[in-house]
């Protein structure tokens, strides 16, 4: 018996170091394996010239905001000087909504598709940017890697590294600015409104030629987001919150002001236009008296389009109106990302901002730093620029909310409001 518990023990121990070294070398390799697969996953060239050689053949889907025409026609004539002066093709995908992009990425990583994504570059901002980057979705830091990126006007304009309070951390490229401006004809509307309050008598002296796009289109949030800065103080804003009964309390007036004018509202508020573009028709026909948009040379453009007449023209609200950046960003799993750092360099070139400056294909200010240009990439820009770019914004530039206030209003107006 002493002599088989002594085999016991000796066969005990040899199982036992067995075992640990079997666990070591499955776990060296499972780290190998990882290791092996961020390799894989960050292949991709550091150097811009080896970059670009390594995209020229490769197809970039660009899924981005599709409801305006005006900002789908400078796309196509971007991709198009893309492929001409780098054989990289673009094809944008128009979205209704960016929150369906991201979910689809979200769903590949969650299914461990890693590599085979269907996007490669996507148009983002705010909450769906705060998502991307909480869950890991977003490809990078890459942006320092771009040569156009020595033009950004950081210095100036530091914001333009925090999208909606949240650090940008090199994994999104800032590619214009958005302004919150009213429209009005001086013609119609020599005075128009110009705070929450003066808009609410407005209504009420005009009622049913007043309205706003339902949430969660992205003008119509805006609009929430808008009002709320000017009943309350902007910087009860800045931050996230954890509890919806704070922020229901913290948004008392912006509901008590909502009930009070949707009974003045086109259609009482029981309907509301889609969108911002929905809602500069309903303007142009004269069905509503005021229109607003998060484009800066939206009057510019309509005029040149001969939408509206020439009285028309763009103001500000008194304490301020609504500022942002909107950015380029790759996913994680994108296939063709040499193709998309191709595309996102170009779009930050001092020809594609300066033609974005233009009233006839975008009209917004750059994010350049026009001074930094030299004078060959000064020139670039002043000729696509055209003779009446976009001037920068002379009003108060009140910064968006926190991400999580963008996500509430939605919620709760739903909650309110949807029939």
């Amino acid at each position: 018996m002493e002599g088989f518990a002594k085999f016991a023990q000796m066969l005990k121990r040899f199982l036992s170091s067995r075992a640990l070294h079997l666990a070591a070398s499955f776990t060296l390799g499972v780290m190998l394996l990882l290791g092996a697969h961020r390799a894989a996953a960050d292949s991709t060239p550091t150097n811009f010239n080896d970059i670009t050689q390594r995209a020229r053949g490769q197809v970039v889907y660009f899924y981005a905001w599709g409801g305006s025409e005006l900002y789908n026609n400078y796309i196509s004539w971007a991709a198009g000087e893309t492929f001409r002066l780098y054989g990289v093709r673009v094809k944008q995908v128009r979205l209704t909504d960016t929150a369906v992009v991201v979910n689809q990425i979200l769903s590949d990583k969650q299914a461990g598709n890693n590599t085979a994504g269907t996007a490669d570059v996507v148009w983002i901002n705010g909450n769906n940017f705060k998502i991307m980057k909480d869950k890991d979705l977003l490809y990078g830091p890459f942006i320092n890697r771009l040569p156009n990126y020595k033009w950004l006007a950081v210095a100036n304009h530091p914001e333009l590294l925090r999208d909606f309070t949240i650090a940008v951390d090199g994994l999104e490229m800032p590619w214009g600015r958005a302004y919150f401006v009213f429209v009005n004809d001086a013609a119609t509307t020599p005075t128009p409104p110009r705070s929450a309050i003066e808009l609410l008598q407005f209504a009420k002296q005009n009622p049913g030629q007043v309205s706003y796009p339902a949430p969660p289109d992205f003008t119509g949030v805006a609009f929430l987001k808008q009002l709320m800065l000017d009943l309350g103080n902007p910087r009860d804003f800045q931050l996230a919150f954890k509890d919806d009964n704070y922020a229901r309390q913290k948004t008392k007036a912006l509901w008590a002001y909502l009930d009070a004018l949707h009974p003045y509202l086109w259609q009482q508020g029981k309907n509301f236009p889609k969108n911002e573009s929905d809602m500069l028709k309903m303007f142009a026909s004269k069905t509503l008296l005021l229109s607003f948009s998060y484009n800066a040379g939206v009057a510019s453009a309509a005029i040149k389009q001969k939408l509206v007449p020439p009285s028309v023209q763009t103001y500000a609200w008194q304490r301020g109106i609504l500022g942002n950046q909107h950015y380029l960003a790759i996913p994680f799993n994108a296939p063709h990302k040499e193709g998309a750092m191709v595309f996102i360099n170009f779009l930050l070139s001092p020809v594609a901002q300066g033609k974005k400056t233009n009233p006839d294909f975008w009209g917004e200010p750059s994010v350049l730093d026009i001074a930094k240009l030299d004078a060959a990439a000064r020139q670039d820009f002043l000729t696509n620029a055209g003779k009446n770019p976009v001037p920068p914004i002379a009003a108060t530039i009140l910064p968006e909310p926190n991400p999580a206030w963008t996500s509430f209003l939605e919620q709760e107006w739903k909650r309110r409001y949807y029939k």
